[in-house]
């Protein structure tokens, strides 16, 4: 990631995975987890090297129907590392 920023700045980019963090209606965190550790109530252990910071130009009301370990998929550009 560190390496590949410059490379992919200001670029949009398409992240499927689950949340790990939720504050309010702009802003989310997602983490690594393993595949293979999913449980059936869709719980994971989220690794704690890498964390994805979303953040929403405008509140959005849709953000209110997802919580932490809900599947989401993002689409955005990249701004800051």
């Amino acid at each position: 990631v560190i390496e590949n920023y410059d490379l992919y700045k200001n670029s949009y980019l398409k992240i499927n995975g689950k949340i790990s963090k939720k504050n309010g209606q702009n802003y989310l965190e997602m983490q690594p987890y393993e595949t293979n550790e999913i449980t059936v109530n869709g719980y994971v252990t989220f690794a704690d090297n890498i964390t994805l910071k979303i953040l929403f130009n405008n509140n959005d009301d849709a953000l209110d129907k997802y919580d932490v370990y809900d599947d989401i998929t993002v689409v955005g550009i990249i701004k800051n590392i």
